[in-house]
């Protein structure tokens, strides 16, 4: 895969990020842009694996960093939704000023909490979205927060937020929070993969940010524009009501992926095979009407798929592997 490094500008911000396509064949190439999500930025391995898949199968993917955010500028310590949103938007203008992409063949693609939802906002917002794959979605950021924790933890952290907000309207400065345990909740499962911590980076005013996250207010405003969605069942990160919400207020035509037997950090590598395969199913049909099938045929023609745990596991590239 032929990689470049990429810049544009969104609202005084210069972003920075990576556009990868095949080495083999001639443009415009059908296009993905994939807008980070929770924390993620261009250095996370995770991605690198669909990056490859989307690419193998004749897609370009544009993949690039947030504001304040891996090597793009902007103020960091912030996870502010709607700035996100409107940098996705960029990206995608950014796109249709190039040669090599098909604007016309667009979709976009994003996991890990606020990725999906972000992905919704924009293509509710812009008509150039033909597709979307959003994988362990949030549906409304408040109750995602809130379901984190037990009634009384839930009760101190509102105290503490409000305590935080007058602190600021007094000129004092926002309180600090490592946002993998003290705006999400370090669970379990999250501690035994190992998941790295973030230390006080981020300001704990950023919740006020995401409680106006609620991509289920707006998915039913997304016209045209095909929707993959994917949950894992009993998850405990990003729970899979969450999912189900959204798909239940997007008009068609939409799918949901219900994986079954498998964790939440698990499922993106023991699925990998086949989330990659509904995947390019689903931008080759709403992208490019299906002039190509996949792994062992097209997807089922059901609204709802159940995706049971998967025995290969495939592998996770390392971040030394992302330009070479």
């Amino acid at each position: 895969m032929h990689i470049e490094e990429i810049e544009f500008v969104s609202e005084g911000c210069r972003l920075r990020g990576l556009l990868k396509r095949p080495i083999s064949g001639s443009g415009p190439w059908p296009t993905v842009i994939h807008g980070p999500g929770w924390l993620e930025t261009v250095g996370d391995p995770l991605s690198v694996s669909f990056h490859e898949g989307l690419v193998s199968a004749g897609y370009a993917v544009l993949y690039f960093d947030l504001r304040g955010f891996g090597k793009s500028e902007g103020e960091p310590g912030w996870i502010r939704p709607l700035d996100q949103q409107v940098d996705i938007r960029n990206a995608i203008t950014y796109a249709s000023t190039r040669g090599d992409l098909d604007i016309e063949r667009l979709g976009l693609f994003g996991f890990g909490g606020t990725g999906g939802g972000n992905a919704m906002y924009a293509a509710a917002r812009d008509r150039r979205v033909k597709a979307i794959c959003a994988m362990t979605v949030v549906a409304d950021g408040v109750q995602w927060l809130k379901e984190q924790r037990r009634e009384h933890e839930w009760v101190a952290y509102v105290a503490e937020l409000e305590r935080d907000r007058r602190s600021r309207v007094l000129g004092e400065p926002g309180a600090l929070v490592d946002p993998t345990e003290q705006i999400m909740v370090a669970t379990p499962e999250r501690k035994a993969k190992g998941m790295p911590v973030r230390g006080h980076e981020f300001y704990l005013a950023t919740v006020d940010y995401l409680a106006d996250f609620r991509p289920v207010d707006i998915v039913g405003r997304l016209g045209k524009c095909a929707l993959l969605l994917t949950c894992v069942e009993d998850d405990v990160v990003t729970p899979e009501h969450h999912a189900r919400e959204l798909f239940a207020a997007a008009a068609s035509p939409k799918r949901l992926l219900v994986q079954r037997g498998v964790s939440h950090y698990d499922a993106y590598s023991v699925n990998y095979d086949v989330l990659m395969a509904h995947f390019v199913d689903w931008y080759d049909h709403h992208l490019q009407t299906g002039v190509r099938t996949v792994a062992a045929g097209r997807s089922v023609p059901a609204d709802v798929v159940d995706v049971p745990r998967q025995r290969a596991v495939a592998p996770v590239a390392s971040a030394d592997e992302l330009i070479g």
